[in-house]
């Protein structure tokens, strides 16, 4: 097991490449194993979750929010929050993936930052 960021997929693939090279019997007989530990945990109250990826972060904390949030005077549902979180979450993705890619100047005129 190495560590769930960028550094310890680069050393899985390391120790990978090792075990193939010099030890394929290990391999072959199916006694290698690869242990992807958890990204985040995260905390609430006295319990903790572990969180494997971004995504999996994201539907969570969207979770905790509309349990925690009063809908008084307002004809918004708990599901309709989390459809309309979700889909805020969506285009901020989109919109960041879209700014990496592209010129400023020229994207700009679709995304208000």
């Amino acid at each position: 097991m190495a560590d769930a960021d960028i550094d310890g997929s680069h050393i899985t693939t390391l120790l990978l490449t090792l075990f193939y090279r010099y030890f394929p019997q290990i391999i072959e007989s199916g006694f290698l194993y690869i242990a992807q530990p958890p990204l985040y945990k995260l905390k609430k109250g006295r319990s903790e979750i572990y969180v494997k990826d971004d995504e999996e972060l994201s539907r969570i904390v969207i979770d905790f929010a509309s349990d925690e949030l009063q809908f008084e005077g307002v004809e918004l549902t708990k599901i309709q929050f989390k459809e309309l979180a979700k889909k805020a979450k969506e285009y901020s993705d989109l919109k960041k993936s879209t700014l990496k890619r592209k010129d400023r100047k020229v994207v700009g005129c679709c995304f208000k930052t």
